[in-house]
């Protein structure tokens, strides 16, 4: 038995679109973030119409995709799990950077990532020495 589900593609601090994909009752979310991944990505030969007539960028690492309520981030080798309490206030940081204003969104939310995993990395590296 088909299921519909919302797929909600987000680009922090640029746009959000939502459209609605029929799938199999028993599939796995996995599975549709990898069919997301290539309908709203250039050159993959999967494009959907909403990426062609949108004339949207390929999604990137640190983009969002939303399976009905649940919600994921694009990582550099798949994607991981977040609250949309995460996505909320991601986008918040990405309009609040400096390079929001400067650049744009594509540029904040990339500065954004890697300042976020600087702190990581600090604090697992005072972890590792205390």
């Amino acid at each position: 038995m088909n299921k519909k589900y919302i797929i909600r593609v987000t680009y922090p601090g640029e746009l959000s679109k939502a459209v609605v994909r029929e799938y199999a009752d028993t599939v796995k979310d996995e599975d549709i973030l990898e069919d997301t991944f290539a309908e709203w990505n250039s050159g993959s030969l999967r494009e959907c119409p909403e990426f062609i007539r949108g004339k949207f960028r390929s999604l990137s690492v640190g983009d969002f995709v939303s399976i009905n309520t649940r919600v994921y981030q694009v990582e550099s080798m798949g994607f991981s799990r977040r609250s949309e309490c995460y996505l909320i206030d991601y986008e918040r940081d990405v309009f609040n950077h400096p390079n929001f204003k400067e650049c744009g969104a594509y540029y904040a939310s990339n500065s954004l990532q890697w300042e976020r995993k600087c702190d990581i990395m600090a604090t697992e590296g005072e972890l590792d020495r205390g």
